[in-house]
């Protein structure tokens, strides 16, 4: 059972709608803006779940901690500039 997203440009919010059926027609309105304005559907993420093993050596990723020390100091900036 599929969970849609959808945006609002209005009130500047995501929405997850939860169907029954796989419907990529039809489009909500918002349900929190009072002017009924249609939501533009998201791109979302997905998961995939199983019963797949995993090897947890501590090298599998090897991380620059310069470059993440420096992405996260950006979004940090970032987040500071956000109007909830």
């Amino acid at each position: 059972m599929p969970i849609y997203e959808f945006f609002c440009k209005d009130c500047n919010c995501i929405y997850s709608f939860f169907s029954r059926s796989i419907n990529t027609e039809k489009i909500p309105v918002c349900p929190k803006c009072t002017t009924g304005a249609l939501l533009s559907r998201q791109v979302s993420l997905f998961a995939v779940t199983g019963r797949a093993s995993e090897s947890r050596g501590e090298d599998d990723f090897p991380i620059d901690e310069g470059k993440m020390e420096r992405a996260m100091a950006l979004l940090e900036k970032e987040a500071g500039n956000m109007n909830e």
